[in-house]
């Protein structure tokens, strides 16, 4: 009836592919992208609830964040709210967090505005002057993009003086792409450069077209960190989409409500590294303080309101200076995890919809279509559990089940008809066919039948006739 399980098989393969093609075009159109962030959202408060909040009291292993607060912004004798940053107290800043002896400044500062490149009337002297024997600094800048999400060409920074910029500091875009729902999860190693009339994504980027992320971490490799491994050293410099690794978390609000409790208490805390320090602590303080800042990646930005910094992700409000920073600690742990490889994703579909095809093989239609039904979210959250801890985002496996349910039901809708056939073939042309022993067995009197049976009396014959 309808062959075994191989040319089932074989008939299913044609489900199969088309199942596959079908993925692959929804997904291009992103017609899966609602349910790859809501699995994406439930991973990353899930794997959040597993880790202690560094904002609790533990530290990132390699970032500090030195933010410039509400208070310090309206402070008349800092920043007075005015915007952009006085270039004078930034510069301060900068060189009181140097002189600690950061490994890499990143600063995550508007700098585009001439008042950097302009001289004291008295001293004719820049406001900011780096040192030679300082380490490096990174500055943010943002990037200017066509419709294609091509990197056309990105803000100057302090002032447009290029001379402000040593050969060991570098120019990283700060832009962190945002997902369809318009919450930030990824970060990018770099944009795609726009040439004269092409841009290719997959092409690897220029420098200049590194990401804030990667100029940190290049930065700090190249400074001669010994948590640098050969992977992390040789990260391709591409266009593609990371997920920012947000174990650990806090669960908040707002940026504000997990600083108010990272920030060092006293001065018996001071010593030692913290996620987050107040700029006001370390202008206070002054050069040589003892900050906990030393060897560390240094990420000086705006926690203050009129910054308007702020980005929404699962967790919450989020400042871009925090999210950089945890984008920073993903790349240097190894890097985020990614989209799932195209090959992965088929090779699933692919094992999925075998699977199935025996549950329709060993069950008729109703129970095996029950099966599948009940096999579907299963394997939806196994498949993203798995995709998450080793390839990639998510695994779309809705039309694989689909395909799969139709190929099921043409497979009985075949044996119904064939077993339809036979009946109809039998009652049309009956077979006769002989009797087999059972029957005649059956059908033979037995020696106790014979002898009970009264015997007929012998015909006499006739006489013989007369010659």
């Amino acid at each position: 009836m309808n062959g075994g399980l191989l040319p089932r098989l074989i008939r299913g393969i044609p489900y199969i592919l088309a199942a596959i093609v079908t993925t692959i075009v929804l997904e291009r159109f992103g017609l899966f992208a609602i349910v790859d962030t809501r699995m994406l959202d439930a991973f990353l408060l899930t794997a959040s609830a597993r880790h202690g909040d560094p904002f609790a009291g533990q530290v990132f292993p390699h970032v500090t964040i030195v933010g410039i607060d509400n208070e310090l912004y309206n402070d008349k004798n800092r920043f007075d709210s005015k915007s952009p940053l006085d270039p004078k107290i930034v510069a301060e800043l900068i060189a009181d967090v140097e002189s600690e002896g950061p490994r890499v400044v990143g600063v995550d500062i508007d700098t585009t505005s001439e008042l950097y490149a302009t001289r004291d009337a008295k001293t004719k002297q820049l406001p900011f002057v780096p040192h030679a024997d300082w380490a490096p600094i990174v500055w943010t800048a943002s990037g200017t993009f066509d419709d294609d999400l091509c990197l056309t060409g990105r803000d100057p920074v302090l002032g447009g003086v290029r001379d402000l910029l040593r050969p060991k500091d570098s120019v990283g875009i700060d832009d962190l792409p945002s997902d369809d729902d318009g919450q930030l999860r990824h970060y990018q190693r770099a944009f795609a450069s726009a040439g004269s009339a092409h841009c290719s994504e997959t092409a690897v980027a220029a420098p200049t077209a590194w990401s804030f992320v990667s100029a940190v971490v290049h930065a700090y490799c190249s400074a001669g960190s010994n948590d640098c491994t050969p992977e992390i050293r040789s990260a391709p410099a591409t266009a593609e989409r990371l997920l920012i690794d947000f174990r650990g978390e806090c669960v908040a609000a707002t940026s504000s409500d997990c600083i108010a409790r990272a920030a060092p208490k006293n001065d018996n805390t001071l010593s030692k590294p913290h996620v987050y320090v107040p700029a006001s602590l370390v202008l206070d303080a002054g050069k040589g303080a003892k900050l906990g800042l030393a060897d560390r990646v240094v990420l000086i930005g705006g926690f203050y309101d009129a910054g308007r910094d702020a980005k929404t992700t699962s967790f919450g409000e989020r400042q871009g200076v925090e999210l950089l920073a945890r984008a920073i600690e993903t790349e240097l742990g190894g890097g985020g995890v990614r989209d799932t490889p195209l090959w992965a994703a088929v090779l699933f579909d692919v094992v999925v919809g075998i699977l199935l095809i025996y549950v329709g093989y060993r069950f008729t239609l109703w129970p095996a279509l029950g099966i599948t039904v009940a096999l579907f979210p299963v394997t939806i959250l196994l498949s993203s559990v798995l995709a998450f801890m080793k390839l990639g985002h998510w695994v779309s496996i809705a039309p694989i089940f689909f395909g799969m349910a139709l190929h099921t039901a043409f497979e009985d809708a075949i044996e119904s008809a064939e077993l339809r056939r036979e009946r109809e073939s039998e009652a049309r042309h009956p077979v006769e066919t002989a009797p087999d022993a059972a029957e005649e067995a059956a059908v033979a009197p037995t020696p106790a039948q014979l002898a009970a049976t009264p015997q007929a009396a012998p015909t006499p014959s006739p006489p013989p006739s007369a010659p």
